[in-house]
């Protein structure tokens, strides 16, 4: 007997779903960087909303792998520009764009590394539409 249903097996509601077509379960939950759950917390502190930490996650993660993998706190702002400068040269992005990749690495800067952003370079600047 179903303890949801009450149906038995043998009744017409009560289906089987081949183990094959069943949806697998994780044992464990998936490695996430430490570094990454820090920028998180830091977000979460904030109360910020989900889509923000979201969006603030994903710029930081291509801003990592624009550089090869290097760690931020190893990078200084000639790096933050050239990332910025890619987006509106090779990539195209709408100046919003832009300046959202431009709001996630500042908070990054600030409120993560407690290293603000100073001395920018000149970036190229993602033209308003």
């Amino acid at each position: 007997m179903s303890p949801l249903t009450g149906e038995t097996p043998g009744s017409a509601k009560f289906s089987y779903m081949p183990i094959s077509r069943r949806p697998r379960r994780m044992s464990s939950p998936p490695h996430r960087s430490p570094f990454l759950e820090q920028v998180r917390s830091a977000i979460r502190v904030r109360h910020y909303s989900i889509r923000t930490e979201r969006a603030y996650v994903g710029w930081i993660v291509r801003f990592i792998r624009f550089h090869g993998y290097r760690h931020p706190k190893d990078m200084a702002e000639s790096d933050v520009g050239a990332f910025l400068s890619d987006l509106a040269v090779k990539h195209r992005v709408s100046a919003g764009t832009q300046n959202q990749a431009l709001n996630a690495l500042a908070f990054l800067y600030g409120a993560v590394l407690d290293r603000p952003l100073r001395d920018m370079p000149a970036i190229v600047r993602a033209k308003r539409p």
